[in-house]
């Protein structure tokens, strides 16, 4: 039988259930390893963040008590409500890790789903992480094949694609067989839920953590017996059909799966600022030009951003009305860039957005498309490239960035900047004097030491309610 007549939900299936965890290249695991250490930070971060709170009142009354850890949660819960609670504490503040190949954020749908059922399972931490690297990489073949198109027509594919991650890897962890891990990705079909509309909502949090909730629910109940169709993602009604428009879809990515790790190539692209990661360069830009000393930033008169122009429609908001819409503006976030030479989580509190200083600048900033030849950089499949022009009273200054910090392995953030980021996070949750004893935890079960259920038992216990 050729592979072009095996089925998608299969072919993704046999993936999941049957690499072995000693199969996973040295460099995919470390990678794995950064990308558990930085979710949980700005985890941590979201699960004390006001915004937050509605949708923690709703799985408090939602969800019953089980075994496993909501970090905002003061009881244990089922791990469908940890993984729900914990993704959107790890996704509200748009601080976790990006990637090409989904087209948004794979660790956040898939991580906390992991977590739930680590802790609820007993899994070891290497499997645990086997599972997580699974989950990721399901997701990401599904993005190599699904992509661009899905992407423009206003799907959110952290939640659309990420649901078939936290599947495959809940399945795995459940010690799902090859075909019950095809029922859960097919289930997961009719539970596929997310749209861009809602980008600087909250509920861009409350349908992440769905996603990684009800792709522990697929998994569930696809082990209780329940079926779907299991060739779903081929035909006139398949998922292609009715999320892209279009059932021709190019399948031969899923024949790179364990033998290209998206893991690593493209890779996980770790935020240094606390937004939409599409502005990332633009931000860089400004903030390059303003640390060169070439801007003033009390006699700006006008700034101009240049992006792909498959970004502008989420973040060309030039009147963001709440913080949460603001890590949705390039406009905000270039000026607040120029202005403060930074940008933290305090930037994206409501009243910073109502600074004079920023009322006065926010005008002045406009929005293009960049040019054709400036949009396609050798093979990427979609590029963060930014160029950014101020005028001041001095004239005008120009910079371009290709690939900020942290968006390719060519520009990776270290270990110890990754560390860094965590501790900041963490401290929001716990304090200055116990984030880095938390650090150092989360790296101590990375390595295989400790149990999941202890770890998350002291972060829990160090959160300040």
């Amino acid at each position: 039988m050729s592979r072009d007549t095996v089925q998608p939900t299969h072919r993704l299936a046999i993936f999941a259930t049957e690499l072995e965890s000693k199969a996973i290249p040295a460099e995919v695991t470390r990678a794995a390893t950064r990308g558990v250490t930085d979710l949980l930070g700005v985890m941590l971060a979201g699960t004390v963040q006001p915004e937050l709170r509605p949708l923690v009142a709703y799985a408090r009354s939602t969800y019953g008590a089980g075994r496993a850890t909501a970090l905002a949660l003061d009881f244990p819960v089922t791990a469908e409500a940890a993984a729900f609670t914990n993704g959107a504490a790890a996704h509200v503040l748009d601080f976790d890790d990006c990637g090409d190949a989904i087209g948004g954020h794979p660790t956040v749908p898939v991580l906390p789903a992991v977590l739930a059922l680590a802790e609820e399972t007993g899994a070891e931490a290497a499997e645990a992480l086997a599972a997580y690297v699974v989950g990721v990489e399901v997701e990401n073949a599904l993005g190599l094949s699904l992509n661009y198109r899905h992407y423009e027509r206003g799907w959110h594919p952290t939640a659309t694609l990420g649901i078939f991650g936290a599947a495959a890897a809940a399945s795995r962890l459940l010690g799902a067989d090859t075909g019950t891990s095809a029922q859960a990705l097919a289930i997961a079909t009719s539970m596929s839920s997310g749209i861009k509309g809602n980008f600087g909502t909250l509920m861009k949090a409350g349908q992440v953590g769905f996603a990684t909730a009800k792709g522990v629910a697929a998994a569930r109940l696809a082990g209780a017996g329940v079926t779907a169709n299991l060739d779903v993602f081929r035909g006139s009604h398949s998922f292609p059909a009715v999320f892209n428009g279009d059932d021709r879809t190019d399948w031969s990515a899923l024949d790179d799966l364990g033998l290209r790790w998206t893991m690593t190539s493209p890779g996980l692209v770790f935020k240094l600022h606390p937004c939409c990661g599409s502005m990332h360069g633009a931000i860089d830009a400004v903030l390059a030009l303003r640390s060169d000393g070439e801007i003033d930033p009390h006699s700006i008169e006008r700034i101009d951003v240049y992006l792909h122009p498959r970004r502008l429609p989420h973040i060309d908001r030039p009147h963001p009305a709440t913080g949460l819409a603001g890590k949705f503006s390039v406009q905000y976030v270039t000026a607040a860039a120029a202005l403060r030479g930074a940008l933290t989580l305090r930037d994206f509190d409501d009243d910073r957005l109502k600074a004079d200083d920023i009322r006065r600048l926010l005008p002045q900033v406009h929005v293009h498309p960049l040019a054709d030849d400036e949009q396609v950089l050798g093979g990427r499949i979609d590029c963060f490239a930014s160029r950014v022009e101020v005028v001041d009273a001095a004239g005008m200054h120009r910079r371009s960035v290709v690939l900020p910090r942290g968006s390719d392995p060519s520009v990776p953030l270290t270990d110890s900047e990754l560390g860094a980021k965590f501790v900041e996070n963490a401290a929001l949750a716990m304090g200055r004097d116990a984030a880095p004893q938390a650090l150092e935890k989360v790296r101590t079960w990375c390595a295989g030491d400790g149990s999941l259920c202890e770890l998350m038992s002291f972060l829990h216990s160090k959160v300040l309610r």
